[in-house]
């Protein structure tokens, strides 16, 4: 194995119906947090909107598996999804919405082709080193961001951290996303 890469963090399957997908991994024996979305105030003063795509997860021990569903500008969150409030300093503000833009402009553009696995992401000790490695090596990648999301554990809820570095879609195999998660660390929450 790559000296980079410890282990498959988790896949993400890009669905059209996430409520469609709920039931059926939910049949199969799974149980699955109620979806959640990111939303946000475009403008300041403005109310917040859906952005992006909603998701839940299917856990594993080690891993996951994200099930997504795009939203678009006129897209209603899916039944019982939760939204998630995004606060960013006013400064930062237009920086976020171009990430949330350019990252769904690439997962749409995947799910174009079909509905399922487009998302790929391996443990790397380091997400930072990694991603420069990969740019020294000439492989694009969107940059290092932050991302956090909530686990339900035996101690009781706790946030996940993890820096991703999201390797450029039009150099994977078979239009997926790959990218390199960092090691994670885990606060009561």
């Amino acid at each position: 194995m790559n000296a980079r890469i410890g282990y498959l963090h988790h896949v993400g399957l890009v669905v059209d119906d996430l409520d469609q997908a709920l039931t059926l991994y939910q049949r199969l024996g799974f149980r699955l947090q109620p979806p959640a979305y990111p939303v946000m105030s475009l403008q300041e003063g403005e109310p917040p909107k859906p952005l992006g795509a909603a998701n839940t997860h299917v856990e594993f021990p080690r891993n996951f598996v994200e099930l997504m569903t795009l939203l678009g500008d006129d897209d209603q969150p899916p039944r019982h999804a939760t939204p998630v409030p995004i606060q960013v300093p006013p400064a930062v503000r237009p920086r976020v919405l171009e990430t949330i833009k350019r990252t769904v402009a690439t997962v749409s553009a995947c799910r174009s082709r079909f509905e399922g696995l487009h998302i790929l992401v391996f443990q790397t000790p380091d997400a930072e080193a990694t991603g420069e490695q990969l740019r020294a090596e000439g492989v694009r990648h969107s940059g290092v961001n932050t991302v956090q999301r909530q686990l339900d554990t035996e101690d009781g809820p706790r946030s996940r951290t993890s820096n991703v570095a999201t390797r450029a879609t039009s150099l994977a195999p078979h239009g997926a996303t790959v990218q390199h998660a960092s090691s994670s660390s885990m606060t009561p929450g």
